[in-house]
């Protein structure tokens, strides 16, 4: 304990903060808090992540008000980020997933504070038997339920061992466990979708959902809740609004009736999801022969952002279509894989643009090839708000020349224009005043590339 100046203890003054001061305090050591997963492809290099698990748990221990804070916001999220297994002398991913539910099972207000969680392959094969059907069973109970009960109204004959274990404890097998030393452990692929469908029941508050496996197409029904369970857990919504996801887990989708934004890398057939309002594609190793027209079929509403790491024509043959011509209003297009780009008229309502102008100009300079158009008049939308552009040497100036005419035209081609932001200063004679003159913005972003991981953007 610290005396200060006027006599009194750094622990009684600590003791009349306001607990809405020190939640606001400690979201900075928060990523959810800091909107570090509103990126659409992870943040980029050299970004200074806000999560700061060690903080947050030295916080707990400062004082009871500052337990009760720094918990809740210690688990806003479930992020856990280790090395892989063969990259050290033990498996990190032990006893991870396990006693987190364990926990919330427990802690009714921690399962409230859960916001996001985000599975790797890693967590399931490290799970351990017995403390994972402890986790089970604590959740079941904690929703009020048997463990019984879910056996006998879901499951039927013939039934594994392993199941019949996992609900109602050790059954003898020729005088020993099933899982006795000389015969090898229940596989986690025989009770993970119990887990996991105890895991989104158990939180009520759950909105961001990753599941980041380069795996999960190989064993897609891992990844997917049991029906059965959650109708007796009396589950029939999940709150969801952001889910990342590579296979179409039917059962898990059916039931997220508030989905918003969902990143995937668009090779799965996926179901009907007419609640999806952003969609953003990941990167694939051959997007060539990506038939983006599955995923796009499945956005069924009034799908209003588009994203694309490796954008290709396959991708704006899919997009050009009257129900997306009037609902887009973000189009995120890495385009090195479209040469020419098309004209981009059609979308009345797109507000925001980011492109690479190489499928405007060609891949080199006017002394070697001819350019694909003449202007970004012919390819850009007259109602754009912000344009965002990567530039490279020999079209600097060609599209800088080409929006200073537009601007400057009495035909006033991009009427509702405010900013426009680019790789590069400007560097044409003119632009600069014009823009002061139109009251415009330019915002210079140098390239920084981008992370693969989760993430998500919405306008």
């Amino acid at each position: 304990m610290v005396v200060t100046r006027s006599g009194k203890s750094t622990t009684g003054v600590i003791a009349k903060v306001p607990p809405e001061i020190l939640s606001c305090i400690f979201q900075y050591f928060c990523s959810h808090c800091c909107n570090e997963y509103k990126w659409p492809f992870g943040p980029p290099p050299g970004f200074l992540e806000a999560q700061n698990t060690r903080a947050l748990f030295n916080l707990c221990l400062v004082s009871r008000s500052f337990r009760i804070e720094a918990q809740k916001t210690l688990f806003h999220s479930f992020n856990p980020d280790f090395p892989p297994p063969e990259a050290c002398p033990t498996n990190p991913w032990t006893l991870r997933l396990e006693p987190f539910l364990q926990t919330v099972a427990a802690r009714p207000d921690l399962a409230r504070s859960v916001k996001a969680v985000f599975l790797v392959r890693y967590l399931w094969e490290a799970l351990d038997f017995h403390q994972s059907r402890k986790a089970f069973h604590d959740c079941v109970r904690a929703l009020g339920k048997r463990p019984l009960d879910i056996f006998c109204r879901v499951y039927k004959n013939p039934i594994t061992p392993v199941k019949r274990a996992f609900f109602m404890g050790p059954l003898p097998l020729r005088g020993n466990d099933v899982w006795r030393s000389v015969t090898p452990r229940p596989s986690s692929e025989e009770y993970y979708p119990e887990l996991f469908s105890a895991l989104v029941a158990i939180l009520p508050n759950l909105t961001h959902l990753a599941i980041l496996s380069e795996l999960a197409w190989q064993r897609p029904r891992l990844w997917d809740v049991l029906p059965g369970i959650l109708d007796v857990l009396g589950v029939e919504c999940i709150p969801i609004k952001t889910i990342e996801m590579e296979y179409p887990a039917k059962n898990l989708l059916s039931r997220c009736t508030k989905l918003e934004t969902w990143i995937t890398d668009g090779l799965q057939n996926f179901p009907n999801m007419p609640t999806v309002k952003h969609l953003h594609l990941r990167h694939t190793p051959r997007p060539m022969r990506v038939d983006y027209s599955k995923c796009i079929n499945a956005c069924s509403g009034s799908l209003t952002t588009l994203s694309s790491f490796d954008a290709t024509t396959n991708l704006l043959s899919a997009i050009d279509r009257p129900r997306l011509h009037d609902s887009l209003e973000v189009l995120h297009l890495n385009s090195n894989y479209i040469i020419p780009l098309p004209s981009l008229k059609m979308f009345k309502k797109l507000k925001y643009i980011y492109l690479d102008p190489h499928g405007i100009y060609g891949m080199y300079d006017d002394s070697q090839s001819p350019p694909f158009h003449e202007s970004l008049v012919e390819v850009l939308p007259r109602n754009i708000v912000n344009l965002s552009v990567r530039t490279c040497v020999h079209t600097k100036s060609c599209w800088q020349r080409d929006l200073y005419e537009a601007l400057a035209s009495e035909e006033n081609w991009f009427p509702e224009l405010q900013s426009v932001t680019s790789n590069t200063e400007i560097s044409h004679e003119h632009l600069t005043e014009l823009f002061d003159r139109l009251g415009l913005e330019w915002v210079c972003k140098k390239p920084t590339g981008y992370y693969m991981n989760s993430s998500y953007y919405s306008s």
